[in-house]
């Protein structure tokens, strides 16, 4: 089932529960998820993203016109949010947080294909994103979908002070068309990307 256009919801089980997403995530919640991400913001940031509270809800705003998002719920539970930021016409870039209690693929999985098959229904060709090299959860998730690596960045950013490579992972339409209700592992179509170096 694809994601409702804004305003609107979509719905699928999720075991016991509903999974719901909404269009845009509704910015009263935004305070909640600087505290997902407060346990883990190591893992996932570098040493030049944003640092309070404020700041966050100051880039929201600035970015607001610039992107499309979505909250996610479980049942009566807001515990997600989904974003996607395009580049240029039919290409763009996407970031999702999840509080600890909905990580699994039975949430994270079901909420970003209803996303990214909404946007591909829309005209969208490709979303990348940018996980840190040694994230294996985020990029086995990605590949859950289908996407694949395109490359890697090396020493492109900085993380408590050290040098840290990021993978450029991209999902283009037709892999993840294969994917689409899938379970994971599901094979690319691209063998001509570029395979991760040994951590």
């Amino acid at each position: 089932m694809n994601c409702a256009s804004t305003g609107e919801a979509a719905t699928t089980a999720v075991g016991a529960d509903v999974l719901r997403l909404e269009a845009p995530f509704p910015e009263y919640a935004l305070p909640r998820v600087w505290t997902w991400i407060e346990d883990f913001r190591h893992r996932v940031a570098d040493d030049f993203s944003l640092k309070s509270l404020g700041e966050f809800m100051r880039h929201w705003e600035e970015r607001r016109p610039f992107r499309k998002s979505w909250g996610v719920w479980r049942g009566k539970e807001l515990g997600g949010l989904v974003i996607y930021e395009p580049w240029q016409p039919g290409v763009g870039t996407s970031h999702a947080l999840f509080k600890r209690s909905f990580w699994g693929r039975n949430v994270t999985r079901a909420a970003l294909e209803q996303v990214y098959g909404e946007l591909f229904d829309s005209g969208v060709r490709k979303v990348v994103s940018f996980p840190f090299r040694g994230n294996n959860a985020i990029i086995a998730l990605g590949k859950s979908l289908g996407a694949v690596s395109e490359g890697l960045l090396k020493a492109q950013t900085l993380r408590e002070g050290q040098p840290i490579d990021v993978v450029i992972l991209s999902l283009f339409k037709e892999d993840f068309d294969k994917c689409r209700s899938s379970r994971p592992p599901c094979p690319t179509s691209r063998p001509e990307s570029a395979p991760l170096p040994a951590a």
